[in-house]
């Protein structure tokens, strides 16, 4: 039995939402590459490496060309994401004994600084003024935000208020564009997910939209969330409005990794798992 993990993209239609085709391969070979994300402008795109060895970061073009590697030492740095304005990576790592989030010069890997004193997935304010994020435990406490431009010995983190209990743990997942409400879901689940929740900061309230699915991110109207459900072999589109759901894509037997989308919403990316098996023929004489 073998497993290779490689990062795909899908071309969106960011009107209907539907999607155009299938897949394209970004990376290729015996690799276990997870948790890509694009740049805005489609021209780069981020993911850090589960072997070989785990949690270093790297980039690459969306065509497969210009690998190129971030970090490169004994810490383990995972879930890598753009600042909207393309200047930094953040990512999570252990390199200060507890897991925190740190941030890298995105053009050569310079200037690596920590964020915050705890933390998990970053979550980037569409001005990259800001990040979002919350511990990376099943029963983590509150979410909070630091100033993205602070290292964490000056910060004065925001906590937000905690959520009713049934939806908590909040693990907020991505800002909306318009800068008003954070997109997440109900803890860390590898199955179908407890439910998309969205966090609005003007009136300090909890939402929840769906009771499955996880990973969600915004389309670039601040309206239409991207999610992944069902063991990771769906893809679906939410309305925050209406609340209207509807699956796009859908794998039998690979599993898909938390979708990303680009600004225009024309183009997604996730890891794409596949397990293969060998078959052997026996001869009984």
């Amino acid at each position: 039995m073998s497993q290779t993990s490689n990062i795909q993209r899908l071309t969106l239609d960011p009107a209907a939402p539907t999607v155009k085709g299938e897949p394209s391969w970004v990376t290729s070979g015996s690799r276990l590459w997870a948790n890509p994300d694009p740049t805005p402008d489609d021209e780069w795109v981020v993911f850090y490496s589960r072997n070989q060895p785990e949690g270093d970061v790297y980039v690459i073009r969306p065509d497969g060309t210009g690998l190129r590697q971030l970090t490169s030492d004994a810490a383990i740095d995972r879930v890598p994401r753009w600042s909207p304005d393309k200047t930094w990576v953040a990512f999570f790592s252990d390199r200060s004994g507890a897991l925190a989030v740190w941030k890298i010069r995105a053009a050569d890997g310079s200037d690596l600084q920590q964020m915050t004193k705890a933390g998990g997935v970053p979550v980037w304010s569409p001005d990259s003024a800001r990040l979002a994020t919350t511990e990376v435990l099943q029963f983590a406490g509150s979410a909070w935000v630091v100033d993205a431009r602070r290292p964490w010995n000056e910060q004065k983190p925001e906590t937000l208020p905690s959520p009713d209990q049934a939806l908590h743990p909040f693990i907020p997942n991505a800002w909306s564009p318009d800068g008003s409400r954070l997109a997440g879901m109900i803890g860390f689940s590898d199955q179908v997910g407890k439910g998309i929740v969205l966090y609005t900061f003007a009136t300090g309230a909890y939402e929840r939209l769906t009771d499955f699915g996880q990973y969600p991110v915004w389309f670039g109207d601040s309206r239409r969330l991207l999610f992944v459900s069902n063991k990771g072999r769906e893809f679906w589109v939410i309305d925050t409005r209406t609340k209207a759901t509807r699956k796009i894509y859908s794998t039998i037997w690979d599993t898909l990794g938390p979708p990303r989308v680009t600004r225009d919403a024309r183009a997604a990316y996730f890891s794409r798992r596949v397990t293969e098996g060998d078959i052997y023929l026996l001869t009984f004489e």
